[in-house]
């Protein structure tokens, strides 16, 4: 299963059915008082049910990203915040951290800004992104904060 904790937009099935992923794997909350946010995300990732879990939150405390980052390594699961730039310099214990925004047309900037046990990594420029499919590489469980410029990816 892939839980989806409150996107900005209506998830659409036709784009997941072109990647490959099947509109029963999909779990949609529509929630919007944030304590039921992390409460669900928390489980989503804690119970072994959900591979991937993605939420759309306005912050994440540290106390709330350990919380979360010990329920996805419990549930070996990958758990993704989209959080805004303004927590960017927030030191949340997490094992990736990645910065996405727009870098023109079709194409976007991601930037590497905390990695478990490795070096800084210089930027790098997503092309044709329309017509690409971006796979998330073999991620040990963990929480990943996905950060959104301007008008980054999460829009559909």
């Amino acid at each position: 299963m892939i839980m989806l904790i409150a996107p900005p937009l209506q998830p659409l099935a036709q784009s997941f059915a072109q990647h490959g992923i099947a509109a029963e794997r999909i779990l949609w909350l529509e929630l919007t008082q944030r304590k039921e946010v992390l409460w669900a995300m928390e489980q989503g990732l804690s119970s072994g049910a959900c591979s991937l879990v993605l939420a759309w939150l306005d912050k994440l405390t540290l106390s709330e990203a350990r919380r979360l980052q010990l329920a996805a390594e419990q549930g070996k699961a990958l758990g993704i915040c989209q959080l805004p730039m303004a927590q960017v310099d927030s030191n949340h214990p997490v094992t990736l951290k990645l910065a996405i925004s727009t870098a023109g047309v079709n194409t976007a900037r991601l930037q590497i800004l905390k990695r478990r046990g490795g070096w800084p990594v210089p930027e790098l420029h997503l092309r044709g992104l329309p017509a690409l499919a971006l796979e998330l590489p073999h991620v040990e469980p963990g929480v990943v904060t996905l950060r959104n410029g301007k008008a980054g990816l999460n829009h559909r």
